[in-house]
């Protein structure tokens, strides 16, 4: 930049400057700083009559000498000119709220459950539309976040009582079972099965509740939820699952056997030891990625929506047989990417010691 003499001084626009105030522009052409966010949106605010100064927007600033002291000023205060024509940049950039993706959400074939299943409703229920969506009155347009929780939870309560008075004092079984979400919390699946007046076998959905992990806390002698259930209603019968019960006997004859101990044993310890600690899964993901890559370059690999998905070595559990061989084809399909894993590990030890 050209310095200038000011004073006794030569002095320049400083590039430094542009570190702490984002919006300054600097013209090479007339040698002057420009506000960027006054300069867009300046008209807005010449239409009220507030425009203000027009030095960072049409004259140019030039000034070097206080720069920063009169890019402070600029700014102001929080209702400043300035910071509300910053409020518009922001606005602006925010891809959220962009007039284009404002129209995509509002002619979405997918717009959520809930608004989907109310538009429904209106398309097929002339009261309904007449106080919904564009035909509400004012604001009153039934999907806000805590309007829908509150309509949701009236549904459920409906449909739990119409359940209630289908059984009409039948008798009926509560099947019960429990699995882990896709965040890793255990939930447990409530269905009532009973007879209705027809003759015919239904069986509802009640819902889900978080909190009852492993089966100790199902069938325990104390206060777990058979025998809470046993103090309120006597006559209740346990059944434990059937297939919880097949699996367990199967693991315990698995383990009666050497061999097959052994063999579950050894491959329990290696998925152990490779995905022990994150460098480890790293390490084991990197050579996959290396792996695919090559693969790919010499067009050894079939590719496709849906294929050369990353994996992982996946743990067994004694109470569901299933993921033994689960674990099986995730180590037999890395097999080996298991192995230079380890030898990795072996050489790291080895310079270790």
């Amino acid at each position: 930049m050209p310095q200038t003499l000011m004073g006794e001084s030569n002095r320049r626009f400083l590039v430094k400057w542009f570190d702490s105030f984002v919006w300054l522009e600097y013209s090479k052409e007339k040698d002057a700083a420009f506000c960027l966010h006054c300069y867009l949106f300046k008209c807005d605010f010449d239409k009220q009559g507030k425009a203000g100064s027009d030095v960072f927007t049409e004259k140019g600033f030039k000034n070097w000498r206080k720069g920063p002291e009169n890019f402070r000023d600029h700014v102001g205060q929080v209702g400043s000119l300035h910071n509300k024509a910053t409020q518009h940049c922001t606005d602006l950039m925010n891809q959220k709220q962009h007039i284009e993706t404002i129209v995509i959400n509002e002619t979405s074939c997918n717009k959520g459950d809930y608004v989907e299943l109310l538009q429904f409703l209106a398309d097929h229920d002339e009261k309904v539309r007449a106080v919904v969506f564009e035909n509400a009155p004012g604001n009153l347009k039934y999907i806000a976040p805590n309007i829908q929780k509150e309509l949701v939870n009236s549904c459920v309560a409906e449909t739990i009582d119409a359940i209630i008075r289908d059984i009409d004092n039948a008798f009926f079984s509560i099947l019960v079972d429990e699995s882990r979400d896709v965040s890793i919390r255990e939930q447990m699946a409530m269905v009532l099965r009973y007879v209705n007046k027809k003759g015919q076998v239904i069986e509802r959905f009640v819902g889900v509740q978080y909190g009852y992990d492993d089966a100790s806390n199902m069938r325990g002698e104390l206060n777990d939820l058979k025998t809470q259930i046993l103090r309120e209603y006597p006559q209740a019968y346990y059944v434990h699952c059937f297939a919880h019960q097949l699996q367990l006997a199967l693991v315990a004859v698995a383990k009666g056997n050497e061999n097959i101990a052994t063999f579950f044993t050894t491959t329990s310890s290696v998925v152990n030891i490779v995905g022990a600690s994150c460098k480890r899964r790293d390490a084991l993901r990197e050579q996959q990625q290396k792996d695919i890559m090559k693969a790919l370059e010499i067009d050894d690999l079939e590719t496709g929506q849906g294929l050369n998905q990353e994996t992982t070595l996946k743990r067994p559990c004694d109470t569901r047989w299933n993921s033994h061989y689960d674990t099986l084809l995730s180590i037999n399909t890395m097999f080996h990417l298991v192995v230079k894993v380890l030898e990795w590990i072996v050489d790291d030890v080895n310079q270790d010691n």
